[in-house]
């Protein structure tokens, strides 16, 4: 993100933000320093477990930078405004404490006796591991390691669904990719983005995919084979550099995929996407 006004050095916190009523729950992810005149960061979680909080990333509404002072940067993924007033840090309500049962009174052993102590029963110190879904910086990947980015571990898996049925039926079919990592797949024009919502098929429209859209003229929808099984993505065409990743990321597209036809001397062609349900 660039801010020609802004100086370096300034701590800058990332909060993604899940709406609930009236109120936005805020998740603090990460912290990180601006540079001059630019704020650049990367996150790696668990999807299912957007920063070790019971939200999925399907369910996040959007992600906002904030300062401690008065900066404010967000972005929604709904179509619906925010509003600072409106968050509230998220809090674990505490699970409610079973009272211990009173201890019998046991005899006190004479003074002059003493009890054995076993070896294995002495206490040893171990070391806490670090929590498997706990957030890291990466560097950016070069763009020889695109493929890296659309690795399907990265996403959740989902069972057929028979809505695919009718995107199969109803919309043109095409085949970008060389691989069958993403299959079936068809093109997509922005006014059927609608049509998909009132089908069940939960995707909105923000400033990243309109400017995809408005450059390459389409969108893209497929299936993704996992390990784990499969789940359907949307895909928004556009190039692999640093800056648009980072706008890929920022805007909930933080997968790419490089096409396999190349017509851009020294440019990589392909999709950013994610995963819909």
């Amino acid at each position: 993100m660039k801010i020609p006004s802004l100086p370096s050095g300034i701590p800058l916190s990332v909060c993604g933000f899940v709406r609930e009523g009236d109120s936005l729950t805020a998740l603090p992810l990460h912290q990180a320093r601006t540079g001059n005149g630019i704020f650049l960061t990367r996150l790696v979680t668990d999807p299912l477990k957007i920063g070790g909080f019971p939200f999925s990333f399907d369910q996040l509404n959007g992600l906002v930078i904030r300062s401690e002072k008065d900066l404010f940067f967000g972005t929604a993924w709904d179509d619906h405004p925010i509003h600072p007033e409106s968050f509230r840090l998220f809090s674990n309500p505490a699970p409610p404490q079973t009272p211990s049962p009173e201890k019998e009174p046991q005899n006190t052993p004479p003074e002059d006796t003493e009890s054995p102590v076993s070896p294995e029963s002495s206490v040893q110190e171990e070391e806490t591991p670090a929590p498997e879904n706990s957030i890291q910086e990466e560097e950016t990947p070069a763009p020889e390691e695109v493929e890296a980015l659309s690795s399907p571990a990265c996403l959740p898996s989902a069972a057929a669904d028979p809505r695919w049925i009718q995107v199969q039926q109803n919309f043109p079919s095409i085949s970008p990719f060389s691989d069958d990592t993403i299959c079936d797949c068809v093109q997509l024009d922005l006014k059927d983005l609608p049509r998909l919502r009132k089908e069940g098929w939960l995707m909105g429209s923000n400033r990243f995919l309109l400017h995809g859209y408005y450059t390459h003229r389409h969108l893209l929808m497929g299936k993704l084979s996992g390990r784990d099984g499969l789940c359907y993505i949307l895909g928004v065409p556009g190039f692999y550099d640093r800056q648009e990743q980072f706008a890929a990321g920022s805007f909930g597209f933080p997968c790419f995929q490089p096409a396999a036809r190349q017509e851009t001397p020294g440019k990589t062609f392909g999709y950013w996407f994610r995963p819909v349900s």
